[in-house]
């Protein structure tokens, strides 16, 4: 599912199966009420773009690959055994993207606290140097005004919001009875699953970020 452009040979693996109709748990059906968590830290993008251009250290390469190396299938596990009511997997949409596209398609808003998202700490370094991905850009074109920042998040921050990733984690909507148990035992898992936000009443598809 990429459009890529480039000198370098690739090859691509497709796999299929079944699930149980029973099982499956959907990019939509967010309640209002329901609390948002994001099982993994954001800016891949901006990270790798910087690393392509020879700009990051052994450091910062092996931080950000530890990062996209972890499966979601603990995660997922978690979200089978709690029941939540939506789920999608953050990836090239970037978080404003994928969180844009649950709330449009449950018929809610969303409202999400910038300073609870879990950001790899490199990222903002590589963001203030202009290492934007072009998918992070054409991800805030794509949502327009349907993303409200607040006054004190600048380009920077909103552009990291928008980073396009690579195996990102998951951004799941919780009843907000059932949080508790879901910390508990994504922690049993080792997972750091802040809440970063909450479903709110409201046009469908407006995200705000404070």
């Amino acid at each position: 599912g990429h459009s890529i452009a480039d000198e370098e040979m690739k090859y691509g693996l497709a796999v299929s199966g079944f699930v149980h109709p029973q099982k499956i748990i959907r990019n939509v059906g967010a309640l209002s009420g329901d609390l948002l968590f994001l099982t993994k830290p954001i800016g891949t993008g901006t990270i790798t773009t910087a690393l392509k251009a020879g700009k990051g250290s052994q450091k910062m390469e092996d931080k950000v690959c530890a990062i996209m190396a972890r499966l979601n299938r603990d995660a997922a596990q978690v979200c089978m055994r709690v029941g939540v009511n939506a789920c999608t997997d953050i990836s090239g949409f970037g978080l404003l993207g994928h969180a844009w596209e649950m709330a449009s398609g449950s018929g809610v808003s969303m409202r999400l606290e910038y300073s609870r998202v879990p950001i790899i700490e490199e990222a903002v370094e590589t963001a203030q140097k202009g290492f934007i991905p072009g998918g992070s850009k054409s991800n805030q074109l794509f949502i327009g005004t349907d993303a409200v920042f607040a006054d004190h998040l600048g380009k920077v921050e909103q552009f990291i919001l928008f980073d396009a990733q690579t195996s990102g984690g998951l951004l799941v909507a919780v009843d907000e009875k059932k949080s508790q148990q879901f910390a508990r035992e994504m922690q049993n898992e080792g997972i750091d699953a802040p809440i970063i936000g909450q479903v709110i009443e409201g046009p469908a598809g407006k995200i705000f970020v404070k």
